[in-house]
C-alpha cells in the first residue's frame, strides 16, 4: 500500500455551508447554477497513475483500501481511465439510510467532476468525455438538475440517501490546494438538520 499520496495530489476543496433563506432561494433560481444531491458519505478522490492503475483517497491524504471497496476498485478498472486523470466524487453507503459502517463491498462511488484548470460546465463535459455511458453498478454520476432546481431541492430533501443539496456555479474554477482543503464560494451547501453532524 502507497505510504504517500500521489504527486500531483491536492486537497480536494469542499463547499461553503449556507443556511435556507434569501440567498440559497436566489441561487436556486439562478441559472448559472446547477443542483447536486450530496450524499451522505465520504470524499472519494480517484487518481490513475501513469501505468493506468487507479488509487482512491479521501480528502484527508488517506488511502481507501481496497479491501473495503472492492467492488468500487473492481469497476474502476474496467473503465477506460487516461493516466494522470483526477476525478472527484462522493463514496457513499448502498442500502438502507443511516447504514454509516456497511460491511466491505456495500459502497457507492457518486462521481461529479474531474481535476482540470476549466470551468464547472466544461469540466463535467470532460467527465463525461472520459467516462460515456460506461458507468456501472457502484459507479455512477452525480444526481444534478440544471433547471427546476427547486423541485430537486424538494425531492432531495425526501430522499434518504441524501445528505443535503450543493450548488454549484457553472462558470467556476476548482480551488484545490496540495497543501490545505479550502472553502469555494462558488460550491454552496445547505444539509437537512437530521443530517448535520457537530
Amino acid at each position: 500500500m502507497r505510504s504517500a499520496p500521489p504527486a500531483n495530489w491536492r486537497f480536494p476543496m469542499k463547499p461553503t455551508r449556507v443556511y435556507q433563506g434569501n440567498y440559497f432561494d436566489k441561487l436556486l433560481a439562478d441559472p448559472a447554477w446547477v443542483a447536486e444531491l450530496k450524499y451522505d458519505g465520504g470524499r472519494g478522490c480517484l487518481y490513475v497513475l501513469d501505468d493506468g492503475s487507479v488509487e482512491l483517497w479521501d480528502r484527508h491524504q488517506n488511502i481507501v483500501p481496497a479491501e473495503i471497496v472492492p467492488d468500487i476498485y473492481a469497476a474502476l478498472r474496467r473503465l477506460p481511465l487516461p493516466p494522470g486523470a483526477i476525478l472527484d466524487g462522493e463514496i457513499y453507503p448502498r442500502g438502507f439510510a443511516g447504514m454509516k459502517y456497511p460491511a466491505p463491498g456495500k459502497y457507492k462511488l457518486a462521481l461529479f467532476d474531474v481535476l482540470m484548470d476549466e470551468p464547472l460546465r466544461v469540466r463535467q463535459a470532460a467527465l463525461r468525455g472520459v467516462i460515456g455511458d460506461k458507468t456501472e453498478g457502484v459507479i455512477h454520476y452525480v444526481d444534478q438538475a440544471h433547471e427546476d432546481k427547486r423541485a430537486f431541492f424538494d425531492r432531495i430533501w425526501q430522499d434518504e440517501r441524501a445528505e443535503g443539496i450543493v450548488l454549484k456555479r457553472l462558470d467556476s474554477f476548482r480551488l484545490d490546494d496540495p497543501r490545505v482543503t479550502k472553502d469555494s464560494p462558488y460550491w454552496v451547501k445547505v444539509v437537512k438538520v437530521s443530517k448535520a453532524r457537530a
